[in-house]
């Protein structure tokens, strides 16, 4: 498969849920725990990922370990994190 491959991560307050997509096509996904220690060890792609991109309510610790994963297997490249407005 050629294209553009994404990480696509989403935190909230129990679950981290990932998928990697490709031009458009979802080729895999997971998700597991949301704590300080979770892994991300099924995902398979990561010498073929070309951006991510975050959201996350997570706490500084789960936050601190997503930054570790991907400082380490993917030194390159600078996630995009969505925001939310506290309010509108």
């Amino acid at each position: 498969m050629c294209g553009q491959m994404n990480l696509q991560i989403d935190i909230g307050n129990t679950l981290l849920k990932w998928r990697i997509v490709n031009s458009g096509e979802v080729i895999s996904r997971g998700k597991e725990p949301a704590t300080p220690f979770f892994t991300m060890t099924a995902v398979k792609d990561w010498n073929k990922i070309n951006a991510v991109a975050i959201a996350s309510v997570a706490s500084e610790a789960v936050e601190g370990q997503l930054k570790k994963i991907l400082a380490e297997k993917l030194p390159s490249i600078i996630p995009y994190y969505a925001e939310s407005q506290a309010e509108l």
